[in-house]
Parts: C-alpha cells; structure tokens; sequence
C-alpha cells in the first residue's frame, strides 16, 4: 500500500514538473495569443536586433520601457518564439544587462542577474544547447558582481566542461 502512494505521489510531481518545464517553451505558433505575440516580438526586436547592452543602456526611457514591455509580452505569451529562435532569451538577457548596468541598487543588480541566469536555463530546456549556453551563462556570470568568482560559477564552468 505504501510503495502505491509513493508512486502515485511521484507521478504526480513528475506531472507537475513536467508541464512547468513545458510552459517555458511554449510558442505563439499554437497561441491563442498569436497575433498579440507577433506584434510584440515586431515592436521590440528591432529595438534589440544587431545590439548590444551598452547600446540599449543609451536609450532614452520611454523608448526602453516600449521595447522591454513588447519583449516581456512577448515572452511571457511565448518564450520560445516561433521555436525555431531562441530570441526571447537572448533579448531578454540583452534587456536584464542593461538595467544591471543602469542601476545602482544591490538587490536591483542581483534581482537582474538572476533572472539571466533563470533565462539561460529555460533556453537549454528548449532548445537542448546545454554546452554552449552553459558556457555562456559562466562566462557571464564570472562577469557579474552578483556571482563573479563564486563556487556557483565554477560550477556552472565544470558542468560545461563536462557536456562537451
């Protein structure tokens, strides 16, 4: 009777965990919310697109609050796009450095720097790139103040080094 119930128990977390990590990757192609995503993913892309944190970090507020609200519209109806581009990631990535670099507040910086990190790990759920972005997600870490040369971050470096 027990070895029933810690089944049944397990199966149910195993449910549980299984359609959270599927929401991550969920796309706009079967949206209900489809056109809502298109037209946000328009707006905000080519805010981001070809740039870099410290290109975004030099826009005037109004144009950064349009593009970051677009982009976090967009992901949250789909974090995987289409898909078929990991974008919603990386752009979000791109959107969290540059408030990072903004701001002044710890906790701001450190709020930030873990959503990247939160970003990177639903990208290698979706999109099953585990050695290359666990690459990048240390080397980006190494670089944050919130992590820097942390044992977090030599284990990140390790469990690359170990997917090669």
């Amino acid at each position: 009777m027990k070895t029933a119930l810690h089944l049944l128990i397990t199966a149910g977390v195993v449910v549980v965990f299984a359609g959270a990590l599927n929401a991550q990757c969920k796309t706009w192609n079967d949206s209900p919310k489809k056109e809502e995503a298109l037209d946000a993913h328009s707006v905000y892309r080519p805010y981001v697109k070809g740039k870099q944190a410290a290109d975004l970090e030099k826009m005037d507020d109004a144009t950064f609050n349009t593009a970051f609200e677009s982009w976090k519209k967009a992901y949250d109806i789909a974090p995987a796009a289409d898909g078929q581009r990991a974008t919603h990631y990386s752009d979000g990535r791109l959107f969290y450095q540059a408030m990072m670099n903004k701001t002044t507040d710890a906790a701001k910086k450190k709020e930030y720097a873990d959503i990247m990190m939160r970003l990177y790990d639903e990208q290698i759920q979706c999109y099953q790139n585990e050695a290359f972005l666990l690459g990048r997600k240390a080397y980006d870490m190494f670089y944050m103040p919130a992590f820097g040369y942390s044992a977090q971050t030599m284990e990140t470096f390790k469990k690359r080094r170990q997917r090669r």
